[in-house]
């Protein structure tokens, strides 16, 4: 199984974008994506927590994040994020948590940041 994976520059920016993670990020193709902003593809309401995410990990080499994707259809997609720096990349690997979420089976981790607006939410999480 391919799971969906992003690689950005220092800068947040896509550099490459497997076919699973444009699927899970409603984006039509991982071509049309490379340049943007990684938080582009996400909410606006949400796009600092991804920024600020992103630059965590760049920091100090790791961050998790639960994020919700634009909205789908039914509820959209609730995508666990793991985001690691190593030698100047950014690499970002996504699982869906969609399902365990509607369970009720939520991260134990302390949520560092987290915002609610509508159905659109994301918590970032540290370990």
């Amino acid at each position: 199984m391919t799971y969906p994976a992003v690689l950005l520059d220092k800068d947040g920016r896509i550099s490459a974008m497997n076919q699973r993670a444009a699927e899970k990020t409603e984006t039509t193709s991982p071509d049309h994506v490379t340049g943007l902003l990684w938080s582009q593809l996400w909410p606006s309401e949400i796009e600092e927590i991804i920024d600020q995410s992103v630059r965590d990990a760049a920091m100090c080499g790791k961050a998790d994040l639960t994020a919700g994707c634009r909205a789908g259809p039914g509820d959209g997609v609730i995508l666990d994020m793991e985001i690691t720096a190593r030698d100047g990349l950014i690499f970002v690997t996504m699982s869906d948590a969609t399902e365990a979420w509607r369970r009720g089976d939520r991260p134990q981790a302390h949520v560092a940041r987290s915002l609610r607006i509508g159905r659109l939410y994301a918590m970032q999480r540290v370990a």
